[in-house]
């Protein structure tokens, strides 16, 4: 009702009311004064001692002081939560040292650290004052980019939720540095008197960060016994201190250890070494361990059979000896000789035969009176009879049982079949020149890619391959290619001057590969049309088996579709149908695929100007080589046929000779003999005539 006062209550006005507004907080979201900026460089596995510095450079500095700002004063400040600081990298560790009122809360020593203190506190730490401090550690071999992030939080207060600023960073450039590769202890063993040749694989095993490959070995200490020697390409020498050999060297078949005459031990010697992959070697020195196996040294000599080794037997003294070896082209008989205490009372004596093979040995027999397979001497007292036995051993088991131009033969009297056991005793047994069996190792190529197929030296050729003049009997390939080179050019292979072995074209090489890499004219590490003596190159395929190159068995690489062959080389070695593997390769066809090759070392049996090479046939039709002068040879039963080729006439004063020629059966062919009187190829009709 208007009262016509400006009143609608009859000029009485209403009571006074108050309204509450609640207004509910909202935490804003701190700020500062930065962008991201700058970075800080160090290099691989370098710390930083104070990354403050870079914090202050980047975010802060008395030019332009950092400022983080609490948009709602809800910081301790103002008597609330403490503002919170996180650093954290990505490939690294961050330490804190506390001060000026900041606080380590989590994480010190680790990518990710939170610091707590006042806003002015974090402010002033940013922008250089106060002791607190933080250092970086990049991860172990880590380099790259790695980037320090920072960011402050007010925790919030009041039951608000906290608020983040927003994040900074600053870049970390770790340069890459060189990690000096490692390896490990290792051993080799070998043979008494006998040098071994080291590979890579010997220095322990090899590692690098970087995965360099190894690239040289640096000798720090020189062998304490025997000595380490190294190939100039001319003659072995004696390793320096300090020397650096490459792995291509040691690949080459350059380094090796020779002991001390008559020694062993194990272990023998010691080598200290560091391995380098290029840039640096190793930190740490390593030792090579060097073991050397004794061979026992010569009871009986040949020729020279004075000294006697005594065995027990029941309590009784019974002496043996050994006497001649035989000839090992073919069954070889070794005598073995007992005296002292046989009688008919103690009938049961006897002795065990073993030879070496390889490490281990192989069982003969078992001989004495009992065993009805030894001849008694007639004659003597009761108690001082002797008596005797042939043991044929084959040419095969010879080989087997030689260690450096021993035969090692193990006698047993004990009962028991195991060698070193009981009254047991080891004899090695010198042979004579031509008997002393060694390894030859020509560059064989597997042409047709099946595999490698050798014999044995008993089914092997007589060829000389030492080419010393002499004839050897050596193991063979009739399938495979051998690679030649016919340096008198006369169209034929005559000797192992013209392949390649240690002794080709009159050098002294380290091995076949070695005397290969002498053609290397370029130095690049590949044989091929580069190289002045390539298209001089020759495959000989002995498809006959009989060691001469005959006619139609030559032929050119380019014949083969061979362009070229590496002279990077696989040492490790082994066995490849009983042969021993020094190295293999491979070698490329015009058409851009592979073959493999190998440096065999073939088991031969080395002639000399004392004694003849006997050759000997089997009961039945054998065809028997001969021609090179003072060859033996007896075909046996059956119909057999005796080659002689052109070299009889080299040296007419040296003649072979057949034993057991038999006119109703046997038969000379002496066709190769006639060509080269004649200059050509005789007929029947002209052999005849």
């Amino acid at each position: 009702t208007d009262n016509g006062d400006g009143t609608t209550n009859a000029g009485v006005n209403s009571n006074t009311f108050e309204v509450t507004i609640a207004v509910t907080g909202v935490n804003d979201t701190p700020n500062d004064n930065r962008s991201n900026a700058v970075s800080v460089a160090t290099a691989e596995d370098t710390g930083i001692a104070d990354l403050t510095s870079l914090m202050r450079t980047t975010f802060g500095g008395s030019q332009n002081p950092y400022n983080f700002v609490d948009q709602d004063d809800d910081t301790n400040d103002l008597g609330g939560t403490p503002a919170q600081m996180t650093l954290s990298v990505a490939h690294g560790t961050l330490t804190f040292t506390d001060g000026s009122g900041l606080t380590v809360v989590s994480g010190n020593g680790t990518g990710a650290i939170v610091v707590q203190g006042s806003v002015s506190d974090l402010n002033s730490f940013i922008n250089g004052g106060g002791a607190a401090n933080v250092s970086y550690q990049p991860n172990t071999n880590f380099f790259g980019q790695d980037t320090l992030s920072f960011q402050i939080s007010d925790q919030g207060d009041q039951g608000m939720a906290a608020k983040l600023s927003q994040v900074r960073t600053a870049t970390i450039n770790v340069s890459p540095v060189n990690d000096a590769p490692m390896s490990t202890d290792d051993s080799v063993t070998t043979d008494e008197d006998t040098a071994k040749i080291l590979s890579v694989n010997d220095f322990g095993t090899y590692s690098d960060v970087e995965g360099s490959a190894l690239a040289a070995v640096k000798i720090t200490s020189l062998a304490s016994n025997g000595t380490l020697q190294y190939f100039n390409g001319s003659n072995w020498i004696n390793v320096t201190l300090n020397q650096e050999v490459s792995a291509a060297d040691i690949n080459g078949n350059k380094l090796r250890f020779v002991p001390d005459a008559n020694e062993s031990g194990n272990p023998y010697a010691t080598i200290g070494f560091r391995v380098g992959d290029g840039a640096a070697f190793s930190e740490n020195a390593y030792t090579l361990t060097v073991n050397v196996t004794e061979i026992p040294d010569d009871k009986v000599v040949y020729r020279e059979i004075s000294a006697q080794d005594t065995l027990s037997y029941s309590g009784e003294a019974t002496t043996f000896q050994l006497s001649s070896p035989g000839t090992p082209s073919g069954p070889a008989t070794l005598t073995i000789r007992g005296s002292g205490d046989y009688s008919q009372g103690n009938s049961d004596e006897y002795i065990d035969a073993w030879v070496r093979n390889g490490s281990g040995w192989t069982y003969i027999g078992r001989y004495g009176p009992s065993e009805g397979n030894v001849t008694v001497v007639p004659g003597g007292s009761a108690d001082n009879r002797t008596w005797s036995v042939d043991v044929s051993l084959t040419a095969a088991q010879l080989l087997s049982a030689t260690i450096a131009g021993k035969v090692i033969v193990h006698l047993d009297n004990s009962g028991d079949v195991n060698p070193g056991r009981g009254g047991a005793d080891t004899f090695g047994v010198t042979l004579k020149a031509n008997f002393i069996v060694s390894a030859a190792d020509p560059i064989i190529l597997d042409l047709d890619r099946d595999g490698f197929a050798f014999s044995s030296i008993d089914n092997g050729v007589t060829f000389d391959i030492d080419a010393d003049g002499k004839a050897d009997q050596i193991a063979w390939t009739k399938d495979d290619g051998i690679l030649a080179y016919d340096i008198d050019g006369n169209g034929l292979i005559d000797n192992g001057s013209e392949i390649f072995t240690p002794d080709f074209n009159g050098g002294k090489f380290a091995s076949g590969v070695a005397a290969l890499a002498s053609l290397d004219t370029n130095g690049d590490g590949v044989i091929d049309a580069n190289d002045d003596a390539f298209s001089k190159l020759k495959i000989w395929v002995d498809a006959n088996n009989n060691g001469i190159s005959d006619e139609g068995e030559l032929s050119s690489l380019f014949d083969n579709g061979v362009t070229s062959i590496s002279l990077t080389t696989d040492n490790t070695g082994g066995q490849e149908d009983g042969q021993t593997v020094f190295s293999k390769g491979t070698f490329t066809f015009a058409d851009g695929s592979t073959g493999d090759f190998m440096e065999v070392g073939f088991d031969t049996i080395f002639g000399s100007d004392a004694d003849p090479l006997t050759v000997m046939g089997t009961d039945g039709d054998d065809i028997l080589h001969g021609g090179m002068g003072q060859v033996v040879m007896t075909g046996g039963a059956g119909n057999d046929t005796f080659v002689f080729d052109g070299t009889a006439l080299d040296e007419l004063d040296v003649a072979d000779v057949i034993t057991d020629f038999n006119g109703d059966g046997d038969v000379l062919d002496v066709t190769a003999l006639l060509d080269s009187l004649l200059g050509e190829q005789a007929s029947a009709e002209t052999a005849a005539s």
